[in-house]
């Protein structure tokens, strides 16, 4: 199979473009510490993605955090990295699982390698 040079020029443009996205993915990456239940964080989301299973967040204070994907089945959207927003202020207390999230005058909590499940209401 013999290529012309404009698909010669396209397959090396798109292979370019995909090493280059695939350094920068690594880079960023291996910046942000994952948490643990030891561990402790607080501040206000400034930027945040979702990759594989995680959400990386940078806050106001510089920390760059990566938290796994848990689910509280009590809020819309449930999954933590779908969840959280920017603006939103997030702490975590060491030797903890608890997540804490305010936003708009609301709390919000989120529990490390455990899904919460949605509450029945209680009828009268």
């Amino acid at each position: 199979m013999k290529l012309n040079k404009r698909q010669l020029f396209f397959c090396l443009l798109t292979s370019v473009i995909c090493f280059i996205i695939l350094i920068v993915s690594t880079q960023t990456n291996e910046d942000y510490r994952k948490v643990d239940k030891i561990d402790a964080f607080k501040g206000v989301v400034e930027n945040k993605y979702s990759n594989r299973g995680g959400i990386y967040l940078l806050l106001n204070n510089g920390n760059k955090i990566l938290l796994l994907t848990v689910n509280n089945y009590n809020y819309s959207p449930s999954a933590i990295d779908d969840f959280i927003m920017i603006g939103d202020s997030i702490v975590k207390q060491s030797n903890s699982g608890i997540i804490h999230v305010f936003r708009n005058k609301k709390y919000y909590r989120f529990i490390m390698d455990k899904d919460i499940k949605k509450e029945k209401k209680k009828l009268d």
